[in-house]
C-alpha cells in the first residue's frame, strides 16, 4: 500500500502527529474546564455535553471510516480527519457553545480517522517493527494529553487565557 521508501518518514510522521494532536483533543475539556465554563457562562454539566459530543462523532463514524477507507484513498480520509481535528482544537474556543458542540462531533469524526487509519499507515511503513512503532503512536497520544493538561496548567499560572494552550499545541501537531 505506502512502501514507498522515500516517503516512509513522511507517513510515519503523519501518523505520529495524529497520535499526539489526538491526545491533546481527548484532554482538552477536562483540562480547560474552568475556562470554558467561563467562556460559555454555562454550568459544569453543560460543559460536559461537549466530550458526549466528541464521543459521539467518534462511535457514530468509526465504522463508516472503515469502510470509506477500503474504497477511497486513505490519507485523503485522514486529512480530512485531521482537518476536523484541528477545527475541534481551534474551534472550542469561539465564544459560541453551540458551535462547540458541533465542532467536537466533527473531531469525534477526526478522532475515528487516527483510529482507523493511523494503524494502517504504521503496518504497512514499519512492517519489520509494527508493535514498537504502533507503541511510539500510543505514548505521543499519552504525550498529547500531557502537554494540553500541563500547558493550561502553566497558562492559568501565569494569568494567560486558557486558550493559548490549544492554540501553541494546535502549531505543535
Amino acid at each position: 500500500m505506502y512502501k514507498e521508501k522515500k516517503n516512509s518518514w513522511k507517513l510515519n510522521y503523519l501518523a505520529y502527529a495524529m497520535y499526539f494532536i489526538t491526545g491533546v483533543v481527548c484532554m482538552q475539556v477536562g483540562s480547560n474546564m474552568s475556562g470554558l465554563i467561563e467562556l460559555y457562562q454555562k454550568p459544569v454539566e453543560t460543559i460536559a455535553l461537549i466530550t458526549s459530543a466528541f464521543a459521539a462523532g467518534r462511535t457514530l463514524s468509526v465504522s463508516i471510516i472503515g469502510k470509506l477507507s477500503e474504497r477511497k484513498d486513505p490519507l485523503k480520509i485522514l486529512l480530512i480527519g485531521t482537518i476536523f481535528v484541528l477545527l475541534y482544537l481551534l474551534g472550542i474556543i469561539i465564544p459560541a457553545y453551540d458551535l462547540a458542540l458541533l465542532f467536537a462531533f466533527l473531531g469525534g469524526i477526526g478522532m475515528s480517522c487516527q483510529d482507523v487509519l493511523c494503524p494502517i499507515l504504521l503496518s504497512n511503513v514499519n512492517a519489520k517493527n509494527y508493535s514498537s512503532a504502533l507503541s511510539a503512536g500510543q505514548a505521543l497520544f499519552g504525550l498529547g494529553g500531557f502537554s494540553i493538561s500541563l500547558l493550561t496548567g502553566y497558562m492559568f499560572r501565569m494569568g494567560k487565557p486558557f486558550y493559548y494552550s490549544n492554540l501553541i499545541l494546535s502549531f505543535a501537531g
